[in-house]
């Protein structure tokens, strides 16, 4: 800091030198000795300003492009090659297990604390179901009437819980003091929600199917509505069957369409920034299902056909294969969430809930 004053007024001065000389010349007397001394001046200051600069970090970052388009600065670009090559391990550490009583199939997990998770999916006979569950798998609280196919539950910066409702047109709030009804649709088929931990609003993704297509429509806390995000470019839309949804750090929206086969990333705004679309050469088997984000900015998705745990950089980059079916076993793997701790937790057959420590020490 004390370097770029210095490099300030070394500039300054050099103006205000140019400034005498034009001052100088446009005198009747023109004082030669003069002009050729304030000249000789500002070679010198210039020279002494080259070789602070030279020796000093103060010029601005050089910026490059990224694969997705993106500028980041030479910083950025560094703390990218670490995310992607220090801060994860290339083999996660299987850390722990529990098995959720009566639960057949899990389909979502969310709202993990160091004593307590939800967890929602199939019982044994097949009905819908919403648990939360504390460390062991011991059941706390069950909800009966909500729709737990996809991310359809959430919990918000108040530790409250969201739910979507069976007939997938309402939104449920539960507190302390009863549940209540925040977000209805009409005409709209609603597949998942997700609660905002940085600005508290609600993204819900919708079906609609008078249009055969989908959509994220943006709730504040209290359930009145804010945007629609729908479409890019020439009006292509931008998702089909929207079934779970994450947000990362930046603020940027990650959603799973199992329909289109991809991840689609857009910025807060809604600005489309990208998909992916896995990594076999058969995009039509890549089957994208619960999402999440890290505390580096890394996203995490579930491929439900090959029954593995991709981890991408947060411009949907590929990194690597976290988990895979043949050897964790995760049969029907489809539910999976970073607790406080950044563990992994992934949901699979059985009610079984592993739980593996990926990331580097934080």
């Amino acid at each position: 800091m004390k370097m770029q004053e210095e490099l300030e007024i070394k500039k300054e001065a050099i103006n205000k030198r140019e400034e005498d000389c034009l001052q100088l010349h446009h005198l009747r007397a023109v004082d030669r000795e003069a002009i050729e001394t304030c000249l000789t001046s500002i070679k010198e200051l210039q020279e002494r300003v080259k070789k602070l600069e030279e020796t000093s970090d103060c010029s601005p970052p050089k910026r490059k492009k990224t694969s997705k388009g993106s500028l980041t600065t030479r910083e950025e670009t560094s703390q990218g090659e670490l995310s992607s090559e220090l801060l994860y391990l290339k083999s996660p550490v299987f850390e722990s297990s529990m098995d959720v009583p009566d639960m057949l199939f899990i389909h979502h997990i969310t709202g993990i604390k160091s004593d307590s998770l939800w967890v929602g999916g199939h019982s044994n006979t097949g009905k819908q179901i919403l648990k939360q569950v504390d460390s062991s798998g011991n059941v706390m609280k069950t909800i009966n009437d909500a729709f737990c196919e996809y991310g359809s539950f959430a919990i918000t910066q108040n530790g409250e819980l969201l739910y979507l409702e069976v007939g997938n047109t309402k939104v449920q709030k539960k507190t302390p003091d009863g549940t209540t009804t925040i977000i209805t649709t009409s005409g709209e088929n609603i597949k998942c929600i997700f609660s905002s931990q940085i600005t508290g609003d609600i993204l819900v993704g919708v079906y609609i199917a008078r249009s055969s297509a989908g959509k994220l429509t943006r709730y504040d806390k209290t359930g009145a509505k804010i945007q629609d995000i729908q479409v890019y470019k020439q009006g292509q839309a931008l998702y089909s069957n929207p079934t779970y949804i994450a947000e990362n750090k930046n603020g940027d929206i990650v959603t799973a369409d199992s329909s289109k086969h991809k991840v689609v990333l857009v910025d807060r705004s809604g600005e489309y920034r990208g998909d992916y679309k896995g990594q076999s050469p058969n995009k039509r088997e890549f089957d994208p299902h619960g999402v999440c984000t890290d505390v580096h900015g890394h996203i995490i998705v579930v491929d439900y056909t090959s029954g593995s745990i991709h981890l991408l950089d947060q411009d949907l980059k590929f990194l690597t294969l976290l988990l895979t079916k043949t050897k964790e076993d995760l049969k029907s793997a489809k539910g999976l969430c970073v607790d406080e701790k950044h563990n992994l937790y992934v949901g699979s057959e059985n009610g079984r809930i592993n739980v593996y420590k990926y990331l580097k020490d934080v």
